[in-house]
């Protein structure tokens, strides 16, 4: 998939008003299928190769606030975790920044390619 792609998948769930607010952050690399993962203290196993992002969606904010996590697979299907809490973020580099978000406010510098795969 396409940077541009997983992007217009996000903004089809996020009000534009939050994503303009929000810095949108994808795994390192894809996780394939039967992989497990931990968000929110629950385990998720992909059913197939599968994009991970994290929408910080106030990127100003401390920790403890509102945050969506995004499983997205290589057929565009999708689904939504909502959180408090983020990931480690050694493991993720950044998609895209909101423009209404400040320079300090992202959490790596690491961005990511238009291809993903």
């Amino acid at each position: 998939m396409k940077k541009n792609e997983i992007i217009a998948i996000i903004a089809n769930e996020l009000p534009a008003e939050q994503l303009r607010a929000a810095n949108v952050y994808v795994y390192k690399e894809r996780l394939p299928a039967g992989i497990s993962i931990g968000i929110n203290q629950q385990e998720i196993v992909m059913g197939k190769p599968s994009y991970l992002l994290f929408a910080d969606l106030e990127p100003g904010a401390n920790w403890a606030h509102r945050c969506r996590y995004f499983i997205v697979d290589e057929d565009g299907q999708h689904s939504a975790i909502d959180s408090s809490l983020p990931p480690e973020m050694e493991h993720y580099r950044l998609l895209q920044k909101g423009g209404e978000s400040g320079n300090w406010s992202v959490l790596t510098s690491m961005p990511m390619p238009e291809e993903l795969l």
